[in-house]
């Protein structure tokens, strides 16, 4: 059972990609990309969240095939070998969606939210 453990992040950046892509349309207190930059007009947050939420399906699916093969090939790795790989999954995933999306942001809008 251990040896799936290595699913359950890309998996889970999966579903929370679909789910943010879905509901991306309008702003949620809850769900979805939330920094200061993007809550400025509707446009922002739709385009961001959109594109946040591609990039975690994309990511989240790179993940996921690396997860196979890591699976497939080494059998035997300790539930400490798991847990690393996971934080290190995180940590990639966190630093490519923050840092794609607010370059996203920011080649697309000015300041004040509106389309450059």
């Amino acid at each position: 059972m251990q040896e799936f453990s290595i699913f359950i992040a890309p998996l889970l950046f999966m579903f929370f990609g679909l789910v943010t892509y879905l509901e991306s349309d309008l702003p949620h207190r809850r769900l979805g990309y939330r920094v200061l930059s993007v809550k400025q007009t509707v446009e922002t947050w739709r385009v961001s969240n959109k594109f946040a939420a591609k990039l975690l399906l994309i990511v989240g699916g790179i993940l996921l095939v690396i997860g196979v093969f890591l699976n497939s090939y080494f059998r035997t790795l300790a539930i400490w070998e798991l847990i690393i790989i996971n934080l290190v999954e995180i940590i990639v995933m966190a630093l490519l969606v923050v840092g794609l999306t607010e370059w996203r942001v920011h080649m697309s809008f000015d300041k004040e939210g509106n389309r450059k």
